[in-house]
């Protein structure tokens, strides 16, 4: 049986130039890496519809993907290793078997996901942090913010309403 080379080997041969035997290269496909994340997000005590609302994912979005009929964006896929508490490693591992780009330490972006990632902090610490320095947050945020924007914006007229002031 041949040894499988690391990714960091392949990248090292190809860059000098030396020849890659396929034989020592364990090809990862998208499905493999969905039947993955499925058996994880099994092994959690509640349904997977109730896992999709945890990680604010349509659950017929998540049961397409799950299928392999539809693909989750770069941020949902982060979202859903945070919420299955995959370690950082192991997020960069289903990033790139399902496409998307891996992190880049040096964005600022990815190095607080990164951060965050590692240091087991959730969506929302991680929202915060990213928030705080003026970045984009994970998409998760958008789909759990409108009920709390429409009661905020609620709030705010009502309050107009009988003469109070708020900013």
């Amino acid at each position: 049986m041949t040894k499988k080379l690391s990714t960091n080997d392949i990248f090292a041969k190809i860059e000098k130039g030396e020849p890659v035997d396929v034989k020592e290269v364990e090809f990862v496909s998208p499905d493999t890496m969905r039947d993955k994340l499925y058996a994880k997000i099994t092994e959690m005590p509640s349904s997977i519809n109730h896992f999709a609302d945890l990680c604010g994912i349509y659950p017929s979005h998540l049961h397409e993907f799950l299928k392999g009929t539809k693909n989750l964006g770069r941020d949902k896929l982060i979202i859903v290793c945070i919420v299955l508490k995959l370690n950082l490693r192991e997020t960069r591992e289903v990033l790139k078997c399902t496409l998307q780009s891996d992190f880049y330490p040096k964005n600022q972006r990815d190095f607080i996901i990164m951060s965050g990632i590692k240091a087991h902090r959730s969506v929302d610490d991680i929202n915060e942090l990213l928030m705080n320095n003026g970045l984009s947050i994970l998409s998760w945020f958008t789909a759990h913010l409108i009920p709390v924007v429409t009661l905020l914006f609620t709030h705010h007229y009502s309050a107009r309403c009988f003469g109070m002031n708020l900013p």
